[in-house]
């Protein structure tokens, strides 16, 4: 099928919007799974591999973000390093303002130290949802089903609500032995 003048002036107008409307959340993102990298490259790459399956794509939002975490794969393999945990504590104004008061500050902080000692991919599936990605999106982005992610978030939030994340071990619902690293 030919596309005419028209259909590609939509699609470069419908892809500015997503641009514009994905770009910062992208960088921001991009941050807290490697403070070292250049967050602007990564991201430019991601939305020019989304511009040019653009047509073919059901969900941009969920590719673009596959692809930059791709980026920063590929580009930790090149570099022959691992990057470093990035401390949430530099990523959380990007997501939310700080409370106020000193008490919420405390407690906000606290609640942030926790999600920061779950298993990666917990910590990585609260953040991406943190960030309004949907549970498809989030699928997408991590290579897996939208009920995996479902039981990820709600390990997650089983895990916040007990005593201490980093004390997973034991038995987890339904008695079954809790295998830590989800």
């Amino acid at each position: 099928m030919t596309s005419t003048p028209d259909d590609e002036d939509r699609a470069k107008q419908e892809f500015r919007q997503f641009y514009g409307a994905n770009y910062d959340a992208l960088r921001r993102q991009i941050s807290w799974w490697d403070p070292a990298v250049d967050h602007d490259e990564i991201a430019d790459d991601a939305f020019l591999q989304t511009w040019r399956r653009w047509r073919e794509l059901d969900n941009p939002r969920a590719f673009v973000y596959k692809a930059a975490r791709n980026g920063l794969r590929n580009g930790r393999r090149m570099v022959g390093r691992r990057a470093s945990p990035m401390d949430l504590h530099e990523g959380d104004a990007a997501l939310m303002a700080r409370p106020s008061d000193v008490e919420t500050r405390q407690e906000f902080q606290d609640a942030l130290d926790r999600v920061e000692r779950l298993p990666p991919q917990l910590r990585l599936a609260v953040k991406l949802h943190a960030l309004g990605l949907s549970k498809g999106e989030i699928a997408t982005v991590l290579g897996c089903g939208k009920k995996t992610v479902a039981n990820y978030l709600s390990e997650a939030r089983r895990r916040l609500s007990g005593p201490d994340p980093e004390a997973g071990g034991g038995s987890g619902p339904g008695g079954r032995q809790d295998r830590g690293d989800v």
